[in-house]
């Protein structure tokens, strides 16, 4: 049952995700072009900064976005019927919104790593 959450989740919420990686790969682009950081440190200080200032962001557009889109799309009335309890359900949209922000601030740190401006 939790695995069929998640796959909906992923489903119905790809697009956004999607979105949220190439977000953070754009601005980790745009922060690698800035001189004035790259000449205070290395890539991985870039990478800091970008982390420092959308993981938050991201961390609320994403709560929003798995919450919410229940409301949107009308199926909080089929979640709730399922014969699973409501604190999983939230578990599942918390695990997949955190593996999500992991899941990019990994790929941008190997990213960083390789590349190694």
């Amino acid at each position: 049952m939790i695995r069929s959450l998640v796959e909906k989740e992923l489903r119905q919420n790809g697009i956004i995700m999607s979105f949220l990686l190439a977000s953070f790969a754009g601005a980790l682009w745009l922060l690698l072009r800035n001189d004035a950081i790259m000449r205070a440190g290395s890539a991985l200080d870039a990478l800091r900064v970008l982390l420092m200032l959308l993981t938050p962001l991201s961390a609320v557009f994403l709560a929003q976005v798995l919450v919410a889109s229940e409301f949107r799309n009308r199926t909080q009335l089929f979640l709730e019927g399922l014969p699973l309890p409501r604190w999983k359900m939230l578990a599942v949209k918390y695990a997949l919104g955190l593996a999500m922000l992991l899941f990019c601030t990994a790929l941008l740190f190997v990213y960083v790593v390789r590349v190694g401006h």
